[in-house]
Parts: C-alpha cells; sequence; structure tokens
C-alpha cells in the first residue's frame, strides 16, 4: 500500500515536470520564432527575472556562467599574429654583443 502511494506521488510529479518542461519549450520556441521580438528584446527578456521562476532563473544563471567560462576559455586559446610577427622579429634580429664561432 505504501510502495503503491508512493509510485503514484512520483508518477505525478514526474508529469507535472513533465508538463512544464513542454509548457516552458512551447513558450521559448514562441518567443524565438516571433518576428516582432527584436533581438535586443529578446536579451531583454531573458535578463528580466520576473519572467521566470526561480528554479527556471537559477538554471539559467548556471548556464550563463558555463557558457561565459567556455568562452573565456576559447579567447585565451585565440593566435595573437600580431604577437607571433613582434616576438618573431624580436627573435630573429642578432644583437651586436652575440660571437659567432666557427
Amino acid at each position: 500500500m505504501f510502495l503503491e502511494d508512493k509510485s503514484f506521488s512520483i508518477e505525478m510529479k514526474l508529469k507535472e515536470l513533465a508538463y512544464k518542461l513542454e509548457r516552458f519549450n512551447r513558450e521559448l520556441q514562441e518567443l524565438i520564432d516571433d518576428p516582432s521580438f527584436s533581438i535586443e528584446q529578446r536579451a531583454l527578456y531573458l535578463e528580466d527575472r520576473t519572467n521566470f521562476s526561480a528554479q527556471e532563473w537559477a538554471r539559467l544563471e548556471e548556464e550563463k556562467r558555463k557558457l561565459h567560462a567556455m568562452l573565456q576559455l576559447d579567447l585565451s586559446h585565440l593566435h595573437d599574429p600580431q604577437k607571433s610577427k613582434q616576438t618573431t622579429q624580436a627573435q630573429s634580429q642578432i644583437k651586436s654583443h652575440w660571437l659567432f664561432v666557427r
């Protein structure tokens, strides 16, 4: 009896979460597909905490943090051609204090 009540409760919670996820995905798709929203308006909508529940907001903040960290990592690995050129030029110049030995 107890296990049946527990499994029923879990099933109801899963259905509720599935419904919330479906609703969220539908609202997000409507937002993306709406041509009247400019990129700036979408950014403002996503920055407004009142448009989301506390859990949704926390998840969005976590995803933003992950994306920012990934972007910083990608930017730190970019090759700077100007810096490379300056380094190569500085290393290729023979200084007057060098001794050439045969």
